[in-house]
């Protein structure tokens, strides 16, 4: 009977083997106010890859950024008050488990590519190093190339002045300079700030055209660039500080307000973030603040879970413990 079975079951060798392949997953990095979410929204509306479904990290208690992206895409997920370089491993985890998840039962769309939208504060490292420490866990997703964003306003005293900065140039596998279409931008310069840090190859967003295929395709190649060594934690580094706003603002006193911000904190003010109800406007008004630049203001189609509530969120170095804290009382009196 052994030999007669033996003789009926197939040649391991020639039973193919089915195997989905891997979602690749690009990493988008870069510092605060650099224009990663600009980016990954350019990607989702003109880079011919809707197929995309985005993890958006962000560091404070309310995040904004996946409300703007979600303006023109379904397939994302916000990881709040926190950051994917800080020990939330199993946060990432779960979250490529529930993309997955809904895909497969119909409640997102299928998606071919994930792209992980970093805090302006991460340390790529950490990331990357999570995939190859538990391949088993993240079997069904592959780490592609680190893409770090660097805007030609501020970016040259950024990577002079911060280190974590200089870190997400380090491990960059492609360099994208940002805001080349406002007045005070510093190609010139920019260029030579990079280049005197890295030799990744440059591309220009709005005048080139982004090669993001190739982004997917490739595999990381700068984790040898950098250690883990002498890493801090954020909360050593930088103050953040969030409110909810329940009144309407008067659109002169906070003009006023922002001035004030600009003039006298510019510099220890690295980040200032926001969803404002504003008197006169119906829509739900977006506040983008990079140290002293002041983004062109836009507005979101409609308000999160239809409820008229604003948030703001101020990030500051460490030197200046108190400041995001009095900042946001001092926005409490320009209320209507």
């Amino acid at each position: 009977m052994g030999g007669k079975l033996s003789q009926t079951l197939p040649d391991p060798a020639a039973v193919p083997l089915f195997r989905q392949a891997a979602i690749p997953v690009v990493i988008v990095t870069g510092f605060l106010g650099s224009g990663k979410t600009t980016l990954i929204r350019d990607l989702l509306t003109n880079g011919g890859l809707t197929d995309t479904a985005i993890i958006v990290s962000e560091f404070g208690e309310i995040g904004l950024d996946h409300l703007i992206v979600r303006e023109v895409g379904d397939q994302i997920v916000l990881l709040e008050n926190g950051c994917l370089c800080c020990g939330q491993s199993g946060d990432l985890a779960q979250a490529l488990r529930m993309l997955l998840e809904e895909s497969e039962r119909g409640g997102i769309p299928p998606f071919a590519r994930v792209v992980i939208e970093t805090s302006g504060l991460a340390d790529p490292l950490p990331i990357l190093q999570t995939f190859l420490a538990d391949p088993l866990r993240f079997s069904r997703y592959r780490p592609a190339s680190i893409v770090t964003v660097v805007d030609a306003v501020l970016g040259v005293g950024i990577l002079a002045s911060h280190d974590t900065a200089r870190r997400q140039l380090a491990l960059a596998d492609h360099v994208i300079v940002t805001k080349l279409d406002l007045p005070a931008a510093d190609l010139r310069g920019t260029t030579a700030a990079i280049s005197g840090l890295t030799d990744t190859g440059m591309f220009h967003s709005g005048r080139d055209t982004l090669p993001w295929q190739e982004f997917f395709a490739t595999i990381p190649s700068g984790i040898g660039n950098v250690s883990m060594e002498g890493l801090q934690p954020h909360s050593q580094l930088y103050h953040t500080r969030s409110a909810r706003i329940e009144t309407d603002l008067d659109p002169v006193h906070l003009s006023r307000w922002i001035a004030r911000l600009t003039g006298q904190h510019g510099t220890e003010v690295l980040r200032v973030k926001g969803l404002l109800p504003i008197v006169g406007e119906e829509r739900p008004v977006i506040l983008q603040m990079s140290r002293h630049l002041v983004h062109q203001h836009q507005r979101l189609t409609e308000w999160p879970e239809a409820r008229r509530q604003g948030f703001v969120t101020i990030i500051c170095d460490g030197a200046t413990p108190d400041l995001p804290a009095h900042l946001i009382n001092a926005l409490d009196l320009v209320c209507h």
